[in-house]
């Protein structure tokens, strides 16, 4: 049984207002420092007792909490803010919150976009497109990587999950989703939440509404071309209890189409960084490829084992949030929650740990040819249990057919004295990334890079 580090008043306090002001950085400084299980205590409204705030970087504590959704439900992707029935609290409102057969049948519709044999059939043309995207980067002068990403594996999910021709609507919608998923995790939002001119807060709920707005939009088109075979059409059918309400499938979009691209992108971003960084392991992938003539997205292993590593080494989704449902006892410890306790699990720092070799802080794929099938249980990256992400499939594809069109097609290096910063949202991104692109000629050759993003990831530095 794991004994957890409790701390209690100002020390919990401190470590309060840490997580406040930096989530990600400090989740890995509190688990540094008082080990893998560590309970804060602080005043909640209405409880004599207080609340608790649970952080696990425990492998089998983690798990054990998935594996049991009807104790530990999930909390929402981002903070209950606004009145009852703004439009910020019912984008919120989607599958990620649903419980029972609403979930369940939420979740078939999702499901039956990502089977196997659909995704197999999908490899060619995801091939194709990123082709067509790397092919029309700009070579030479510095560019910012993130938006050329982001249009690239938007594109993708628009085209082969939702059948969406109209890009330009598909980017605005994209582009206004996560305006909103970065003002929704913004500190002075959080913190002050009033209506006043200049506040985050104010800036926030408009841009909710426009969310809302431009997704009801999207809806609204396609349903004047019914009966497609997509994800959308899909969500667009009839619910066992009658026809879906607008306003419940624009809260259904905004977190499918949302994790469709922007957790990939995020992705994407830091894989590219990380090999550009590390020379060595750059052209052993790019001499997989080179030894294969066929192009249909399936990654060789050299390229399997890489976007293995840049998941384990900089997660996408840092953290999973669960509350206790009653009074429940979270497993394998002596801790007794009470209804509405936090459980958070801390998965960038549990894919970093001693299951997964020495030095868990290196960006080294070859790990992955000498550990057992426990550890690829244990990566933490698309949660687990009943409610794990249904998108690992379709997520490895496009990610493999990507990485190959742009190593065979440029050489990617980052710009001298770039300054590598990160946004948390939903997930943990790049702002941006300055990089050159030159035609791919294999003189691979890592920058002394700097910023706060060493600070989640020293093996950017280079």
């Amino acid at each position: 049984m794991t004994e957890p580090v409790r701390l209690e008043g100002l020390a919990a306090l401190s470590a309060m207002a840490e997580l406040r002001s930096g989530f990600v950085r400090a989740v890995q400084k509190i688990h540094a420092q008082h080990g893998a299980l560590v309970s804060l205590s602080y005043p909640r409204h209405g409880r004599a007792d207080g609340g608790r705030v649970i952080l696990v970087a425990d492998s089998g504590i983690a798990h054990a909490v998935l594996m049991d959704p009807a104790r530990f439900r999930t909390s929402g992707v981002y903070p209950r803010l606004g009145p009852a029935g703004c439009p910020h609290r019912r984008l919120r409102e989607g599958i990620i919150l649903a419980n029972g057969q609403a979930h369940a049948a939420q979740r078939r519709q999702v499901m039956s976009s990502l089977v196997p044999a659909l995704i197999e059939a999908m490899r060619p043309r995801i091939a194709e497109i990123c082709r067509e995207e790397t092919d029309a980067w700009p070579s030479g002068d510095v560019v910012d990587l993130t938006p050329l990403v982001k249009r690239l594996l938007r594109r993708i999910s628009l085209e082969l999950l939702f059948n969406e021709t109209d890009l330009e609507l598909g980017h605005e919608v994209g582009s206004a989703l996560e305006r909103h998923a970065a003002l929704a995790f913004s500190l002075p939002a959080v913190l002050l939440p009033f209506d006043l001119p200049g506040f985050q807060y104010g800036h926030l709920m408009r841009q909710a509404e426009r969310v809302e707005a431009v997704l009801l939009r999207w809806i609204r088109e396609r349903r004047k071309h019914p009966s497609q075979d997509d994800l959308l059409s899909r969500l667009l059918g009839d619910a066992p209890g009658g026809a879906i309400d607008e306003a419940d499938i624009a809260s259904q979009l905004w977190t499918v189409y949302g994790a469709s691209f922007h957790t990939m992108s995020a992705a994407l971003g830091w894989l590219v960084l990380l090999l550009a960084q590390h020379p060595d392991e750059a052209q052993r992938v790019l001499e997989s490829f080179a030894e294969r003539t066929d192009r249909d997205g399936r990654p060789p292993r050299a390229a399997h084992e890489a976007i293995l590593e840049a998941l384990r080494l900089v997660s996408p989704v840092p953290f999973q949030i669960r509350q206790a449902v009653g009074e429940v006892t979270l497993p394998d410890t002596p801790i007794q929650l009470q209804d509405h306790d936090v459980v958070v699990l801390s998965a960038l720092v549990i894919n970093r740990g001693p299951t997964f070799g020495p030095d868990p802080m290196a960006f080294r794929p070859g790990r992955w040819r000498e550990l057992d099938a426990a550890a690829h249980a244990e990566l933490l990256v698309f949660s687990g249990g009943p409610r794990a992400c249904p998108g690992r499939a379709f997520t490895f594809a496009v990610l493999g057919a990507a990485l190959e069109a742009v190593w065979r097609t440029w050489r990617v290096r980052l710009a001298p004295g770039a300054q590598l910063e990160y946004r948390t949202s939903i997930t943990v991104s790049a702002r941006r990334l300055p990089v050159t692109l030159s035609p791919q000629d294999g003189a691979f050759a890592s920058v002394r890079a700097k910023g706060p993003a060493l600070h989640i990831a020293e093996a950017l530095r280079g």
